[in-house]
Order: structure tokens, then sequence, then C-alpha cells
């Protein structure tokens, strides 16, 4: 159903692009989430191999201009792009047509994860040359961009990948089956049709995965922010300060450390300013020396 949802014309009752603007966790270098996908590779697998249909629950989310806009379900539909271009490259299926199916997946989150799946659908791979990991062939591609490694999203698509191919790469014949038949199926919930809001996003997420509070917060304080450009702004230039900060104190940059960073300066920003507002004595929050000694 994700193939021929792609696949319908403009005017369909579906819609022809799917634009996420969350960052794709379900691949991330996490022992609790690693458990969860590779279970959800499997389950897949096994459905996909043996054609035996595999329902995925609800998908939320809104259609703005024939563009489908997930607030959730997102990890799972980023994961059945990820199955469906592997198992076309690995059966060379790829074909421009193919192509221009897959090519209207997209991410708004960073500018970085739309070009990367952009030129993972439209540059070629030789998947001869895949050894173990096929994150390795990408990466060493000539398209491929070193700071790409910053996008959060982009790393945890190279990971799936590569669990893909781990559980993938003995199956044989399985493409057309794949997008002929209605083998992976979800319900489409529309929001605006049941006057749902996207504060609906805070309380739902994709297969079990838990939002994170500063995920959390995020979803909340972006309703505050009266233009997209400022909402956008959370996870692309305000963010961008925090993982330049992050490079600067650690060879490796890990993404925990960022958010932590960011939602840390939101914390105590938000205290200054209520502070400011309520006239609060500045030695009750800051604690003085000489209370300090007092204490110690």
């Amino acid at each position: 159903i994700f193939y021929l949802m792609l696949r319908r014309p403009p005017r369909s009752t579906l819609f022809p692009y799917t634009t996420l603007f969350r960052s794709y966790a379900q691949g991330r270098q996490d022992k609790n989430i690693e458990k969860i996908a590779n279970k959800f590779l499997k389950d897949l697998y096994i459905s996909i191999v043996n054609e035996k249909q595999l329902n995925l629950d609800f998908i939320y989310g809104k259609v703005e201009n024939n563009i489908f806009i997930p607030l959730d379900g997102q990890q799972r539909l980023t994961t059945l792009f990820l199955i469906h271009w592997y198992i076309a490259l690995k059966e060379n299926k790829l074909s421009s047509e193919i192509k221009a199916i897959l090519i209207k997946f997209t991410y708004e989150t960073r500018i970085s994860s739309q070009d990367f799946c952009k030129k993972l659908v439209s540059e070629n791979i030789d998947y001869q040359l895949i050894n173990t990991k096929i994150s390795d062939i990408i990466i060493d591609s000539n398209w491929y961009f070193l700071s790409w490694e910053r996008d959060p999203t982009v790393t945890s698509m190279l990971n799936m990948l590569d669990k893909i191919h781990s559980i993938f790469n003995l199956s044989d014949n399985v493409f057309d089956k794949l997008i002929s038949n209605d083998i992976i199926t979800f319900q489409f919930l529309p929001l605006e049709k049941f006057k749902l809001t996207d504060e609906l996003y805070i309380k739902m997420n994709a297969r079990g995965l838990p939002l994170s509070d500063f995920e959390n917060f995020k979803a909340n304080f972006s309703s505050y922010l009266e233009t997209v450009g400022d909402k956008s702004k959370l996870d692309n230039q305000w963010l961008d300060i925090f993982w330049e900060i992050e490079k600067r104190h650690n060879t490796e940059i890990a993404v925990k450390k960022v958010d932590d960073r960011f939602f840390e300066f939101f914390k105590n920003i938000t205290l200054n300013f209520y502070s400011e507002i309520k006239r609060i004595d500045k030695n009750f929050i800051d604690f003085s020396e000489e209370e300090e000694k007092n204490v110690n």
C-alpha cells in the first residue's frame, strides 16, 4: 500500500507526495530502539517473503495540496521507503519509473535529509560491491557529502539500511510481490476530517517508540510560533548552533547530547524571562555563595 500510495495521480483520493517534518529515529543506535526496530524488520520480512498480510495500524496526518504530512507513523513510513528502495536495488528493479515514484518521498526536517533521499533514489549504486554494510558503499559514493553525517536522519537511515541488508539480503524475487499486492497495509486517519489537531502528535508515536521530553517540548512549543519559518528553525538553524557547540567539545557527536544542550538552553532562558516578569529575587534562584558555604 505504501508504493500504491505514492503512485496515485494528483487528483486521486490518496496523495502522490509524502513529506516528513520530524527526524527519523527508528535507525538510531540505541539499545531499546534497536530492539524495536529489529523486531519490526523481522515482522516485515516474514510478511513480504511469505506474502502474509501485515497491518501497521493507523497512520495519522493531514493532506495539504496533495502532499501527505504524517504526524504519527513517520518512522514506519520511512522504514518502508528504505525497504522498497533496497529490494528494488537488490533485484535490479530500480528503473526510471520506480525512481520517479520513490523520489516523491522526502524529508523537510533539514535540507541535508531532503538531499540525501533524492540522491539515494536518483543515483546508481552497484549492489554487487556490497560486502557486509551497505552504508559503506553509500558513504564512499561521489555524491555523498560528509557533512550529512551531522544529520541524525541521514545517519539513522544508513544504520537502518545496514539492518535491512542483514535481514533481506537472502530474499529473492519479492519486489513485484511487494508493490503488486496489499501485503503491508495501514489505516489512514486524516486529522482535518475528524477535527483533530497537531496536539495528537504528542500523544501518539510510531510503533511504540516513546517521544523524549525534548520532542514533547518542541511539539508544544511550536504551537506558540506564528510562522512556518520560525517553526522550521527548531530543527534547523537553531539546532545547528548546538551541533556546532557539541562538535567543538567532542570528536564524536551524540544526538542526545545535542538535544540536551538545546533543551537546557530553553529551560535557562525561560527561567530568566520568568524571573524578570515575576520580579523574583535573583538570590532565591541562584543560591548565593554565602548560602552555599552555610549549607556545606
